[in-house]
């Protein structure tokens, strides 16, 4: 593969990680919509699930601004008081 098949196929690839970032949202949205209009009424299991893709899809797009993966998702986990912040002892 040439440098020029290789940047498209990165490109297409990144459009496809940019576009679940985007789905993810959308499911997001709508489902928490309607929770509140009352029009789905989801089990806790499905609220975790829905709070599950909300992370993804926040951690997904620090990642496409520049952050590594791994302090994307670290860094969430702190806001949410899910990760025990390691600087304290």
């Amino acid at each position: 593969m040439n440098v020029k098949q290789t940047i498209l196929e990165e490109h297409k690839t990144l459009e496809r990680v940019k576009g679940l970032r985007d789905e993810l949202k959308h499911v997001v949205a709508v489902a928490k919509i309607g929770d509140i209009l009352g029009e789905i009424n989801f089990n806790e299991a499905e609220k975790g699930m829905i709070d599950g893709f909300l992370l993804l899809s926040e951690v997904l797009e620090d990642v496409l601004n520049g952050a590594e993966p791994e302090e994307a998702f670290e860094n969430k986990l702190k806001e949410l008081g899910m990760k025990p912040d390691e600087d304290k002892d």
